[in-house]
């Protein structure tokens, strides 16, 4: 299980977000052997949950333009190793 609190700023727009998400997450990797002395280590982790937020106007002035919840998809975890095995 995880947990996170988060302020989100858009660049463009300058909008900002914040809110709670919580869910779990799922992770799966691949190892492939190059050579006698080497792998190499692929890895991906997925996080998936429930997210509850409010959307101001812009950071400073506190000016709600929308709230709402709903489910989220986020990579939570990229893995890329090699490996020398003596």
């Amino acid at each position: 299980m995880q947990y996170q609190e988060y302020n989100e700023a858009e660049r463009v727009t300058k909008e900002t977000s914040e809110g709670d998400r919580y869910g779990a997450g799922i992770a799966g990797g691949y190892s492939r052997m190059l050579g006698r002395h080497f792998n190499m280590d692929l890895g991906l982790g997925l996080w998936t949950g429930y997210t509850r937020y409010v959307t101001y106007a812009c950071p400073t002035c506190g000016r709600i333009i929308g709230s709402g919840k709903g489910i989220f998809v986020l990579p939570n975890d990229i893995t890329f190793g090699v490996s020398y095995i003596f």
